[in-house]
């Protein structure tokens, strides 16, 4: 009540979706506290000069469909609606038959650049906070993060009957790219930024036999940073461990990077409003950079987030 319906709103939000072990807070505590302040300002009997939306994007985790941040990234245009409902599950389904299927199948479009704004309340995932004894964290920049599918094949031979002078074992390569990665990533830590991270979160060894030597491995990398450039050294090492690999070890190798998103970072604006509204409510706020990427940096790229 009270609010001009033609003036931008400001909208509210983040994502139900999860992931394995994700807890109960990684999503739906954005979602619900915009519920809730929907709620309480009506309890209060406050009329806002604006609008307030509040929205649950699908598949921002990518678990399931796609890679992640699908729901925003087709609300600011980086991904048309059909692509995405013709992602597929594991199983074959595609996201339009998932969303029938639980009657949450849509036909209007969100348009974040009508928003005046978007606020994402996340919990923070790490322990700066609980460390610093501080309630509040504002972000300044949302992290960059690029995938990487890699394959390592050597030569699937018996355990028992090969040699170890005559083995090409894309395990024991895949181990020591797996090191070579943790070790570029702590290189840029203490040279250049200390907020970079590089994971290798995956591994799919084939045939995966006791008595068998590994022929193949697939690995999955995930690099971070809120500055591209220690992204692309950490990719870049990635690049240059598999040639020694094939150099030293005789194993074929292929890196592809099939998702990149780039740092973004948040509104100065939003950042003020965020820091004087927790001086107002009696709460201690710091700066923080967020590891995590967020529906709120594809909303970045439409309107303040």
């Amino acid at each position: 009540n009270g609010a001009d319906p033609d003036a931008a709103p400001v909208a509210a939000g983040s994502h139900l979706d999860s992931v394995p072990d994700g807890g109960i807070f990684d999503g739906p505590l954005g979602v619900y506290a915009a519920v809730e302040a929907v709620r309480a300002m009506r309890d209060a009997g406050i009329e806002p000069d604006r609008p307030v939306l509040v929205s649950s994007f699908t598949e921002e985790e990518g678990s399931t469909f796609g890679d992640g941040l699908l729901g925003s990234s087709v609300a600011t245009g980086e991904t048309d609606a059909e692509t995405a409902l013709a992602l597929e599950n594991d199983a074959g389904e595609t996201l339009a038959n998932a969303l029938s299927r639980i009657g949450y199948r849509g036909e209007g479009l969100l348009d974040p650049a009508g928003w005046d704004c978007f606020f994402e309340l996340h919990v923070e995932q790490d322990t700066v906070l609980e460390s610093a004894g501080v309630d509040v964290g504002v972000v300044t920049t949302i992290t960059g993060i690029t995938h990487c599918v890699v394959e390592i094949m050597g030569e699937a031979n018996h355990a028992g009957a090969t040699a170890m002078d005559d083995r090409t074992d894309a395990l024991a390569a895949a181990s020591e790219f797996v090191l070579d990665v943790e070790s570029a990533a702590n290189d840029i830590v203490e040279t250049d930024s200390e907020t970079a991270v590089g994971t290798v979160g995956s591994l799919s060894v084939s045939p995966n036999a006791t008595n068998v030597v590994p022929g193949r491995v697939a690995c999955g990398v995930d690099v971070r940073d809120v500055t591209r450039g220690s992204m692309e050294e950490i990719a870049s090492a990635a690049h240059e461990s598999l040639a020694r690999l094939e150099r030293n070890r005789g194993v074929e190798t292929t890196l592809n990077r099939p998702f990149h998103v780039d740092p973004t970072g948040m509104s100065d604006r939003l950042r003020t409003v965020a820091h004087d509204a927790a001086a107002d409510a009696g709460r201690s706020a710091i700066d923080l950079h967020s590891g995590a990427a967020h529906d709120a940096m594809r909303v970045a790229g439409a309107t303040d987030a």
